[in-house]
């Protein structure tokens, strides 16, 4: 008696046929993918077949289809012989399916379709995280809605399907290039020897960009047969899911958006990355341009005492030396930097002109960092709201958040895509708070990265040689002098968002990558 009985023919593709059949050995229905009969006779596919179940003994979650063994025989239908493999059958549909059922209803689905994303990124991260000889191994390189079945048609128990392209031993090549180009990343197009586990990153913001948005978004190679090449739009003018879908927290936006980056290097490291923003992100209220203009609830207290301040006598930057331990009074520091909405309040009520880049479609959205102002644009808000510009101790003891000797606002770790918005990794700034895995200990956000912020002091390139040790409240103002700069901007390389790193610039000089943010005393 044949083992594989009942076939009836659920679903077919482009190379493939699905059937649910009855198992007689172990009583249960079972599918089968079986090639159709032009596929059959193609050895690269049915090696692929091979493979996928190779593939799928090291890919034991429940967030992957388990396939079990290969297939060879008749499919039970058409009566043809051929090559096909045995998996688990999963009662439901794709979300390709839903997407399209449910297009116009992103809001009320939204907490649905984060917890969709976040449990296709935890099965990426397991199966990117089977590595061979310190390499990852396995890489899907055909992510799409289409391949992800939903049981019983649930958008938030997903499983990924079709691991069978996979790159096996961390190798590829031109023969291997596959994938659907509507997600595919453009090295998998362009140089498919390069395609990683960022290629399947890509694909993963592609579909992100989807779900929650009802449109491909304009990174999409949808068009590649006909042009040969691979879209390149700068990624900060992409308009955010968030524009579509109100609720989505900034991180969310940000995240998406790093995913799509042209470049392997742009995108997040790892889809560990991706899942630990996923997994803190929380539906927001819609934001509105009034949120972004509370001058009282965004502070964070800095109790006062002993701080440290500078490098160790083994950093090589000399304007950071010698380090020195300072005395500071308690004061209350915005928990990020002034915000567009915000300045525009000041500059209506103050009968002043709105910065210069206030209308800009990137650098004016209302939940930005103001930039393009000037030491005294920024002195004078800051005593508008009854506060006044950081100290440069102030500013870089803040930043540390506590911790005596942190390199940077949450240690001594690099900064990464999903921590800061730093070193061209987007081409412009992002939204205040975009960045929770980057938040220090204190609550402070964007003190590494997205602007340069304007401190009070005058820029002195031996001022820590001029300071003792227990100086309290340390300040340095000269007339006409430069000013300091700390924190780092989007554009600038990554050492610079360094909590102890010092930077300066005239008082009067407006720059896009140049904002502020402001402290309160106690």
């Amino acid at each position: 008696m044949a083992r594989y009985t009942d076939w009836r023919e659920i679903g077919s593709g482009g190379h493939a046929n699905v059937y649910r059949v009855l198992d007689t050995r172990l009583g249960r229905d079972m599918a089968i993918k079986m090639l159709n009969a032009q596929a059959s006779r193609n050895d690269a596919l049915i090696s692929g077949l091979r493979d996928e179940v190779l593939i799928s003994h090291d890919l034991r979650h429940h967030r992957i289809c388990a396939i079990h063994d290969l297939y060879e025989g008749v499919d039970g239908v058409s009566g043809e012989h051929g090559v096909g493999i045995v998996m688990d059958l999963i009662e439901g549909f794709d979300a390709k399916k839903w997407i399209r059922d449910n297009r116009g209803d992103l809001t009320a689905t939204a907490e649905k379709r984060l917890t969709f994303l976040r449990h296709v990124t935890e099965a990426l991260d397991f199966a990117h995280d089977r590595t061979k000889n310190g390499k990852i191994v396995l890489v899907h390189r055909d992510l799409k809605p289409a391949n992800v079945f939903l049981f019983g048609g649930d958008i938030t128990d997903p499983v990924i399907m079709d691991f069978g392209i996979s790159i096996i031993g961390g190798e590829s090549g031109a023969a291997n290039v596959g994938g659907t180009p509507s997600y595919m990343a453009p090295e998998q197009f362009e140089a498919p020897a390069q395609v990683d586990a960022r290629s399947d990153l890509f694909a993963l913001g592609v579909m992100a960009y989807e779900l929650f948005t009802d449109q491909l978004p304009p990174t999409s190679l949808r068009d590649i047969i006909r042009t040969r090449k691979p879209p390149r739009p700068r990624v900060e003018e992409i308009p955010p899911p968030s524009t579509f879908c109100p609720v989505l927290p900034p991180e969310v936006d940000m995240v998406i958006l790093a995913l799509m980056a042209y470049e392997q290097a742009a995108r997040p490291a790892s889809a560990a990355e991706v899942l630990k923003v996923l997994k803190a992100a929380r539906l927001v209220t819609p934001r509105v341009p009034s949120v972004m203009r509370d001058h009282v609830s965004e502070r964070v207290q800095v109790e006062g005492g002993t701080y440290y301040m500078g490098s160790e006598a083994s950093s090589p930057m000399a304007n950071e030396k010698p380090y020195r331990r300072l005395k500071l009074s308690p004061f209350l520091i915005d928990a990020h930097p002034v915000t567009n909405a915000a300045f525009r309040d000041f500059a209506r009520t103050a009968g002043r002109r709105p910065q210069p880049m206030s209308d800009d479609p990137v650098f004016g959205r209302d939940d930005h960092p103001v930039v393009g102002v000037t030491w005294e644009d920024a002195r004078d808000y800051a005593a508008w709201v009854s506060g006044r510009l950081p100290t440069e101790a102030e500013w870089e003891c803040a930043a540390r958040g506590g911790q005596r000797f942190a390199l940077y606002p949450w240690g001594a770790e690099p900064p990464t895509t999903t921590r800061a918005n730093i070193d061209m990794t987007r081409q412009a700034t992002s939204p205040v708070m975009a960045f929770p895995d980057g938040r220090n200990p204190l609550g402070l956000f964007d003190m590494c990265g997205n602007v340069w912020e304007w401190c009070f002091d005058s820029f002195d390139q031996d001022w820590y040689g001029k300071l003792r040790h227990d100086d309290r409240n340390p300040r340095n103002d000269v007339l006409g002098a430069p000013r300091c700069l700390r924190g780092g901007s989007f554009e600038a390389v990554a050492d610079s968002g360094r909590c102890a790193f010092r930077s300066f610039a005239a008082p009067s000089e407006r720059r896009r990558d140049v904002g502020f943010r402001v402290v309160y005393d106690l």
